[in-house]
């Protein structure tokens, strides 16, 4: 699920909440900082034209911030192989079967031997809502670096949820935060069941992660967890909202770029009529002494007397 062309850019929470746009899905546009949000939604089953807004004020987000890189060191070229890497603080190594390994693709790799929501060496978990998960860059041809990224995949609580069915409980927002390594099939033993799993995506995939640096693996963890909590909200019943539908009603905007010069020259015509009809008015009553009925304009002296005789 790409969500990088169908979400709409935030730059706060807030105006994900505020928004009056038909989108569900949102990306935060501050550098370095990639986020994702999703927007919860409602409906009234007497709503059969949609006619009416559907989306709440709730919302989860999911981030993988601060990725730590390690460059590879060499490897055994056994299978499964053993990859060794390291940086300026750490060393280390991964096991991981052949088949989930190709030239010029991406490995992403959920390091836990229990299941996520489960998990608790702290290794592989870095929060009630949050793991550490792994991405391996692939050898390329011509010859490209290659790397691991250590990324912590936090996803939020549901914010301005009023009811416990809004909630989206620890173990699912871990399992979200695995999604993209998630393959569903554990090894060894029955007694000894080993949970790691491993996923790899081919040259081309928009989860492939050749060109993008931490933050954009990052990105892609966070996207994919995501897409994997609006995928469970959509084969989930929506919340039904009871009672009747308001009437429609209308409201006007003119949206016409002269209308404020056409009702400017309305209001101004009107004004000069009326001076005209005030300063004839005046002639008027001066050259008969008999006033239009419009009123009392001057009060009668003397002096109009002795003008008009």
């Amino acid at each position: 699920m790409n969500l990088a062309t169908s979400s709409h850019h935030y730059t706060e929470i807030s105006e994900v909440i505020e928004s009056k746009v038909d989108y569900r899905y949102y990306k935060r546009g501050k550098p370095k900082r990639p986020q994702y949000a999703y927007r919860f939604n409602e409906y009234n089953p007497n709503d059969t034209q949609k006619a009416y807004p559907f989306f709440t004020n709730r919302t989860i987000t999911v981030e993988a911030l601060n990725c730590i890189k390690y460059r590879e060191t060499g490897t055994d070229k056994k299978d499964p192989q053993t990859i060794h890497y390291k940086n300026e603080t750490h060393t280390g190594n991964i096991t991981i079967p052949k088949e989930y390994l190709g030239l010029e693709g991406t490995t992403y790799i959920y390091r836990g031997h229990s299941v996520p929501a489960q998990a608790s060496l702290p290794n592989v978990v870095c929060g009630d809502r949050c793991l550490w998960m792994w991405a391996y860059k692939n050898p390329s041809r011509p010859p490209g670096a290659t790397a691991f990224y250590q990324c912590p995949v936090k996803v939020s609580t549901v914010q301005n949820a009023s009811l416990p069915e809004h909630e989206v409980p620890h173990d699912v927002a871990r399992l979200a935060a695995a999604a993209i390594a998630m393959q569903g099939r554990w090894t060894g033993r029955f007694e000894n069941q080993d949970y790691t799993q491993h996923q790899w995506y081919a040259s081309g995939s928009h989860w492939e992660a050749h060109g993008a640096d931490a933050d954009g693996v990052g990105a892609r963890f966070a996207e994919f967890a995501l897409g994997a909590i609006a995928t469970m909200v959509n084969s989930n019943p929506t919340i039904k909202i009871p009672g009747h539908l308001p009437h429609l009603g209308h409201k006007v905007h003119v949206y016409y770029p002269y209308f404020a010069i056409i009702w400017s020259c309305i209001v101004g015509a009107h004004c000069i009529v009326f001076a005209i009809t005030i300063y004839y008015a005046r002639i008027e009553y001066r050259a008969t002494g008999t006033s239009i009925p419009l009123g009392d304009i001057e009060p009668h002296n003397e002096s109009q007397e002795n003008l008009v005789q």
